[in-house]
């Protein structure tokens, strides 16, 4: 870890090769070969930690090996529902586009801005011609035209609460 934070990759990766830590694989057995390999590791009770590059393969890979858990009866079958808030990464563009918001989103701001503290969650109502209508901190607040475009207008995260 200490040669990858220290950007050196080389070094990083043939640490991580050298404790058996990287792993080859067709382009379509990457998906099944990461599931079994963490379904090992968990019933040799080792811990392991999978990185994807999209959010996609990341849920289908957890949605694989909590399948494969619940087989080994690792985990129990009864489950509880949580909300997790997933960042949306939209540009300033889709920001101001009301589609790129689903029904049960919530905004987070980034900053104080518009009496909205950082951290404040929020919701956006609509996008009108004068600018930006959003729920927040108890008020419906209107982020102006000119101020959405600016450096000192909203700045929040999309994100979506997603069932898990």
């Amino acid at each position: 870890m200490k040669a990858a934070a220290e950007g050196n990759v080389e070094a990083s990766f043939s640490a991580l090769e050298a404790i058996g830590a990287i792993m080859e694989s067709a382009r379509d057995e990457i998906h099944e070969s990461i599931v079994r390999a963490y379904l090992t590791l968990s019933a040799q009770n080792q811990s392991a930690l999978v990185v994807s590059q999209t959010r996609s393969e990341v849920r289908a890979l957890n949605e694989s090996i909590r399948a494969g858990l619940k087989s080994a009866e690792r985990i129990d079958e009864d489950e509880h529902l949580i909300s997790a808030l997933e960042s949306s990464d939209l540009t300033a563009a889709q920001k101001l586009d009301p589609r790129f918001y689903p029904e049960d989103h919530t905004l987070i701001f980034n900053r104080r801005t518009a009496g909205c503290d950082r951290g404040t969650r929020g919701r956006m109502i609509a996008v009108t011609r004068s600018g930006i209508v959003v729920e927040a901190g108890g008020k419906i607040r209107v982020f102006e035209t000119e101020t959405r475009r600016s450096h000192h207008g909203l700045h929040a995260s999309s994100t979506t609460a997603q069932q898990k």
